[in-house]
């Protein structure tokens, strides 16, 4: 790069966090749902900002300029589109449509999406966890914990606001992930009894069963999150011990690449690399980090497992096999 676009970069470093604190805001005021609203009422899928502020609660003279200037900026980020039209009256109005990447920010049929994901890595929970981060590099400790005095588990079942969050994120991420993986991953075939470890109000195995009747579910998680699930199953067993000879552990995970991947410019490749992730455990969960393949292959072994691999990929998770026997 020369001088004029490494400032660029520069530039583009320093106001990293415009960006999500923009899509917090636009989700928050339901603006891509609103557009979906808007479109199955007639609307050709292309709004002004006027459109939009009739359907917001407020009484705000500065509202419509303030969105405006909202969907401009998105426009140029190019999750919204923008264009600019003259009516028959001769009079010009710019017109926004949503992109395909807005879907994930829109609730499907399951009520699903990414936004509440979104949500609750924006939260000020979490943000306030940043600015400890480098406490934690030069005392120990996790960040969650210097920022809010317990690990986040504990601060969530405390929080009913935020632990609510927490498993609609879960939730969101979960069913619209595990459709996908379900259409690539046939592992489960013939499986007798399922252990959903970490299973939460039990969206992976919902989804799951529904494919597979015949599975045996049993949600697995902390007493907080287990009394507000659907009952699957009322069960608790060891993973390793109640495995059967033939038994394995499927793992859903990304997983960080030995030798960091770049793309066509040999610049680092950030979405394939999974190290975002790596950083948000660092600041959040108590010991979490993402892994290596070699790490998981090792982690497998430790735990008494005789193989491992990698049976395939959706997006960026990777979904791993632990056998106890070959």
């Amino acid at each position: 790069m020369n001088e004029e676009e490494e400032l660029l970069r520069v530039m583009q470093m320093v106001a990293g966090t415009v960006l999500p604190m923009v899509m917090k805001t636009a989700i928050e005021l339901d603006l891509f749902e609103i557009m979906v609203k808007l479109t199955n009422h007639g609307h050709c899928g292309q709004f002004t900002s006027s459109d939009i502020v009739s359907c917001l609660p407020t009484q705000n003279p500065q509202t419509p300029i303030i969105i405006e200037r909202i969907l401009r900026y998105l426009a140029t980020k190019s999750i919204l589109t923008s264009k600019f039209c003259t009516d028959e009256n001769g009079v010009t109005k710019k017109l926004y449509a949503m992109t395909p990447i807005c879907k994930y920010f829109v609730s499907n049929e399951e009520g699903a999406s990414f936004a509440n994901f979104f949500l609750f890595q924006n939260d000020k929970v979490v943000i306030d966890s940043w600015h400890h981060l480098k406490d934690a590099v030069l005392e120990g400790g996790t960040p969650f914990n210097k920022a809010h005095g317990e690990n986040i588990f504990e601060y969530q079942a405390k929080d009913k606001r935020f632990g609510k969050l927490f498993d609609k994120a879960m939730f969101g991420n979960t069913v619209i992930l595990m459709k996908m993986v379900l259409e690539k991953y046939k592992g489960f075939s013939g499986v007798e009894k399922l252990v959903d470890v970490g299973g939460g109000l039990g969206a992976t195995l919902g989804i799951i069963l529904s494919k597979y009747p015949n599975i045996k579910g049993i949600n697995f998680d902390m007493p907080h999150v287990i009394k507000d699930a659907p009952l699957i199953c009322p069960a608790i067993e060891n993973c390793w011990m109640a495995l059967p000879e033939d038994g394995k552990v499927v793992v859903l995970e990304t997983v960080v690449p030995d030798e960091q991947p770049t793309n066509n410019n040999g610049e680092t490749d950030v979405v394939m690399s999974n190290l975002d992730g790596d950083m948000v455990m660092l600041a959040i969960n108590p010991g979490g980090k993402e892994r290596t393949a070699k790490e998981y292959e090792a982690l497998a072994t430790e735990s008494g497992f005789v193989s491992s691999k990698i049976v395939c990929r959706v997006s960026f998770y990777s979904i791993m096999e632990f056998y106890k026997k070959i």
